[in-house]
């Protein structure tokens, strides 16, 4: 998501955008979300539009091996949210 205007997590608290993980851990890091590491224990091949329920409506795109972490849940529907 390089060149992306990035936003804090919905449901986490603050200082996720512009942490250093890398030096805090030494070693190489990618954080996504958990329906993103769902979506890859279970594509095998192809397009897939993962929706999982868990701390809210995590979805992931995943379209011939390229990974879309995305946030469906936080898209307006009717005044609210499609999460709420």
């Amino acid at each position: 998501m390089e060149g992306r205007p990035s936003a804090e997590p919905a449901n986490l608290g603050h200082g996720w955008v512009g942490f250093d993980f890398a030096a805090a851990f030494g070693r190489p890091v990618k954080v996504v979300n958990d329906a993103a590491m769902q979506a890859m224990g279970s594509y095998r091949g192809g397009k897939m539009l993962f929706l999982g329920l868990g701390t809210g409506l995590g979805t992931a795109l995943i379209v011939n091996g390229e990974l879309e972490p995305m946030e469906l849940g936080h898209l307006p529907y009717k005044k609210r949210t499609y999460e709420s």
